[in-house]
């Protein structure tokens, strides 16, 4: 067997573009005939440039893990940035304060306890911005972390909204984890 591509040195990464737009133009087109936004998660290419041309194919944003993922994408010009994990501690937040320093960053970042809440209004108070927070409930499937949903989540909420420096946006659930009920999802 020949090998393809043999000036190239391992490891390295080759996309078929075609297949890639395709791809991206069909998770859009899925997206648009749902009636939704397309918000990807960057957890399997890491690629702002990837990002980019989901941006430019119709995303309204893209979701990342980390908080240091999200200041790689910031730093390569994508703006609007979900953080899916939350993080606490000094270095992390010091992250955040970076991204953050930027006006024309809009993160949202999903917090599952009050710590985590009051770690990013802190630094929200010290830029002088009110940062919008997801609360992750927990939809009983994957338990991996997450508020239970319910009075939990409720009294969190709760105690989420009282927080100076920032604001209860929405909720955040996996959907792979969620329990069907005679009501429905």
């Amino acid at each position: 067997n020949p090998i393809p591509y043999e000036y190239l040195d391992t490891p390295c990464v080759l996309l078929d573009l075609d297949l890639l737009d395709a791809n991206i133009r069909e998770m859009t087109g899925l997206a648009q005939e749902a009636g939704v936004r397309l918000r990807p998660h960057t957890k399997v290419h890491q690629s702002a440039w990837i990002a980019k041309r989901q941006l430019e194919a119709g995303a309204c944003g893209i979701e990342v893990g980390t908080i240091e993922q999200a200041e790689v994408m910031a730093n390569e010009g994508l703006h609007d940035i979900v953080v899916g994990h939350p993080f606490v501690g000094r270095q992390k937040l010091e992250r955040l304060r970076r991204i953050v320093a930027n006006p024309a960053n809009k993160l949202r970042l999903v917090v599952d306890m009050l710590e985590h809440a009051q770690g990013i209004a802190e630094v929200a108070r010290a830029v002088g911005r009110e940062l919008p927070v997801l609360l992750k409930i927990d939809t009983g499937g994957i338990q991996r972390y997450g508020v239970p949903a319910g009075e939990p989540a409720v009294k969190v909420a709760a105690e989420l909204k009282r927080i100076q420096g920032i604001h209860l946006a929405g909720i955040y659930g996996h959907e792979t984890g969620a329990k069907p009920t005679d009501e429905g999802l």
